[in-house]
């Protein structure tokens, strides 16, 4: 198995532990926390799909132009990605305290991002490592 492919499962388990925590958490929400936490994030999905497909844009259209180096291409969009998570996970966070839900729900939150950011970052890395020998 190369190490896309592994680095790929990787990843996928990682999601799925953290949706199963995430689902776990959200069935102890009362229904008017529910109710605030759809309310409270209906704006940020727009923006932040917008701001995906546009760095997936972004990253093909160098690799496809060559307009850099594909090594120094992939290292610019993982950072950037990278960045476009811490952002995205802070600002969730913030918004998770602002609207007042219970502090378990906050810890679930924390340790479902983490384990999504690792899923991604092992991803990269499993595949760089084994692949670009």
């Amino acid at each position: 198995m190369d190490g896309y492919m592994i680095g790929f499962i990787v990843m996928m388990v990682m999601i799925l532990a953290a949706r199963m925590i995430n689902e776990k958490a959200m069935k102890k929400l009362s229904t008017e926390e529910k109710g605030l936490l759809i309310d409270g994030f209906a704006s940020n999905r727009n923006w932040s799909l917008g701001l995906i497909i546009l760095l997936i844009a972004g990253y093909f259209a160098v690799i496809r132009f060559e307009l850099v180096n594909v090594f120094v291409g992939l290292v610019v969009y993982v950072t950037l990605l990278i960045v476009f998570l811490a952002v995205q996970i802070i600002a969730s966070h913030r918004k998770l305290e602002e609207l007042g839900l219970p502090s378990a729900y906050i810890t679930s939150f924390k340790i479902s991002s983490l384990l999504r950011v690792i899923g991604f970052v092992l991803f990269f890395l499993l595949s760089f490592l084994l692949d670009w020998r």
